[in-house]
């Protein structure tokens, strides 16, 4: 958690939308508060697992950069959530790095995904 790093929460369908400064992977008490809030909710229901989809912009011509920065984003949500006592075996990472996708280039997406996971 940073004081001052750029961010912003908002709900999106079964979970919320993080997003972050360009070129970074902190994140701002509001969005470290808002993650709290969600794993709290999720915690006790031990069936219940989330999905993190993190992405990052980044030039076409390097992919590897971008593919990097979400994967520190998705791992900065999941720690935030394994301190709510969710067990890493529920939640699942996606660093989709530059991959076209609706929404805000620079974000994190976390939302309830089925019990039962298929490979």
């Amino acid at each position: 958690m940073v004081s001052g790093a750029a961010g912003d929460v908002s709900s999106i369908t079964d979970g919320l939308r993080v997003t972050f400064g360009a070129g970074k992977a902190d994140m701002s008490p509001a969005t470290v508060a808002a993650l709290h809030s969600l794993g709290q909710a999720v915690a006790p229901n031990e069936q219940a697992a989330l999905n993190i989809y993190a992405y990052a912009a980044g030039a076409p011509d390097d992919p590897s950069t971008p593919r990097r920065l979400s994967l520190s984003r998705a791992l900065a949500a999941r720690a935030v959530l394994m301190s709510d006592n969710i067990a890493s075996t529920r939640i699942y990472v996606h660093a989709m790095g530059s991959t076209p996708s609706a929404g805000p280039a620079d974000r994190v997406d976390v939302q309830l995904a089925s019990a039962a996971r298929t490979p």
